[in-house]
């Protein structure tokens, strides 16, 4: 946030192209260079709605996705948590299920396909679907 201050307060800019999505991405880059190899961080969301390739999922992110939050029944307020490879190493990762709520509808709702205010396609989520993860993850020795 620091860094993007001067941005957020420069009152000649109507919109700055500071969005979660990329505050997120800037802050798990920053994470990633301060702790090396020891652990992991991302935002991420099933392939389908990602915007930028550098936080498309991994295979189990992406089965996760899929085979856990997809499922009818599957508590919101869950997260996933289990040992599992990620780089080629042994990890214990943890998967935080983010779910559209009405601030975000403005860029991801509806109409499908519709440019939002930074440019990007609206997805065509509704209220309470699945907008995208945090995953986290501690390799282990």
């Amino acid at each position: 946030m620091n860094q993007a201050q001067p941005l957020i307060n420069d009152p000649s800019r109507g919109f700055k192209g500071f969005v979660p999505a990329v505050f997120g991405y800037r802050v798990a880059a920053l994470f990633t260079r301060e702790v090396g190899d020891l652990a992991y961080l991302k935002l991420t969301a099933p392939a389908e709605l990602v915007r930028n390739p550098a936080n498309a999922p991994d295979p189990w992110e992406q089965s996760m996705f899929t085979a856990r939050f997809a499922v009818p029944g599957w508590n919101k307020s869950g997260y996933l948590a289990e040992e599992a490879q990620l780089n080629g190493k042994s990890a214990y990762r943890l998967l935080i299920p983010e779910y559209y709520e009405a601030s975000c509808l403005s860029c991801h709702g509806e109409p499908k396909g519709e440019r939002d205010i930074s440019g990007g396609r609206k997805e065509g989520g509704k209220l309470g679907d699945l907008g995208g993860a945090i995953s986290a993850a501690i390799y282990l020795k």
